[in-house]
């Protein structure tokens, strides 16, 4: 699957003594981005083509979720009327998830590791953070970082309550202002 075409050795013993042995730096580094090789094996991953979709990642069949907002399920059916395809990620396999994600022409999510799955979305799309009450006011740097090692036009519209509840109109207008 990610286009390597290496074959795989495994040693059967119990010991194994080496000469010299080279370990790769991580290709991805928390809080501080990724390097080529991790972009290009994103890219050798993710299927080309065109993005012709709109998609909003849901996290709101997640049981136990603690990035949940009172109000975060009528987010699902707001981005659906606005012609958005709405992904549980849960509920599909890696496969799918990347391929929804490579074709999308902007990806919008809240705030949390589902919306990681942009770093399969092709250079010069559009990807949106919608903040939760653990982002409030600002991204997650990991998001931020994923955007620029991409290309990505990057936004992020802040939690908007009325009460204690998302305001799901608000949120869904500012997240289509930065739609072209």
């Amino acid at each position: 699957m990610s286009g390597w075409g290496v074959p795989i050795h495994i040693v059967r013993h119990e010991h194994v003594t080496v000469e010299r042995l080279l370990l790769p730096t991580r290709s991805y580094r928390l809080h501080r981005g990724a390097l080529p090789e991790a972009i290009a094996v994103w890219d050798r991953i993710a299927p080309v083509v065109d993005g012709d979709t709109d998609v909003f990642l849901s996290r709101s069949r997640l049981e136990r979720d603690a990035r949940r907002v009172t109000g975060d399920e009528g987010l699902d059916q707001a981005f659906a009327d606005a012609g958005f395809v709405v992904m549980h990620p849960q509920d599909h396999s890696i496969v799918e998830q990347i391929a929804l994600v490579a074709r999308a022409r902007s990806l919008v999510g809240v705030s949390g590791s589902q919306l990681h799955l942009s770093m399969f979305a092709r250079s010069c799309r559009t990807v949106i953070e919608i903040g939760d009450l653990q982002r409030r006011d600002r991204p997650l740097i990991d998001q931020v970082r994923l955007a620029e090692a991409r290309g990505h036009g990057f936004f992020f519209v802040p939690l908007v309550t009325v009460g204690e509840q998302r305001d799901v109109r608000a949120t869904l207008d500012r997240a289509l202002t930065h739609i072209g």
